[in-house]
């Protein structure tokens, strides 16, 4: 089952700017905001010497989160919120990958299939 965990290892992270036509993401809409509002999203790249990996996030003002389900491939796509954020990836060993930017877009112009956490 994929889900998000706390993460206690120390990671840096990449930040991507908020999205500011989204409502403030507060504890009680969330999960409505994530799936009808959160429209915008960022394709991100690791190094292709890299076999697996977990993706991540930091919230502001929150401790970092983590994708349970181990990732394959080269690129990914996150969604934006309205506040600012970073997002990162792991190896199995808790070692910071470098994150590229590829494109910011609309979650519907992704190809379909592709990998959107």
């Amino acid at each position: 089952m994929w889900k998000w965990k706390q993460y206690s290892g120390r990671v840096y992270g990449l930040e991507l700017k908020g999205d500011p036509t989204v409502p403030t993401t507060t504890w009680w809409n969330m999960l409505i905001l994530r799936w009808l509002f959160w429209s915008d999203v960022t394709v991100l790249e690791i190094p292709q010497d890299v076999s697996f990996y977990r993706v991540g996030y930091i919230a502001q003002d929150r401790e970092p989160m983590y994708f349970t389900t181990l990732l394959a491939g080269t690129r990914f796509a996150v969604r934006h919120g309205r506040e600012d954020c970073r997002f990162f990836a792991v190896m199995e060993d808790g070692t910071e990958l470098p994150l590229k930017i590829i494109q910011r877009l609309k979650k519907d112009e992704l190809p379909p299939g592709f990998l959107l956490v």
